[in-house]
């Protein structure tokens, strides 16, 4: 899990995560190498937090 844009010029309270290898759920679902926005405060959040919780979350 990396990040591909943090607070770009044009979406200053956005982050774009990026899975970069296939994962299996415990159930064996196949979640496949995707990116997704997540909408945060980025003057009061770590992006390093962000990453974390949603690599947790997977």
């Amino acid at each position: 899990m990396t990040t591909s844009s943090i607070g770009d010029l044009v979406a200053k309270d956005n982050m774009l995560c990026c899975l970069q290898r296939r994962i299996y759920t415990k159930n064996g679902t196949v979640i496949e190498p995707q990116e997704f926005k997540v909408r945060t405060d980025l003057e009061s959040v770590d992006p390093n937090n962000v990453l974390a919780a949603a690599t947790f979350v997977w």
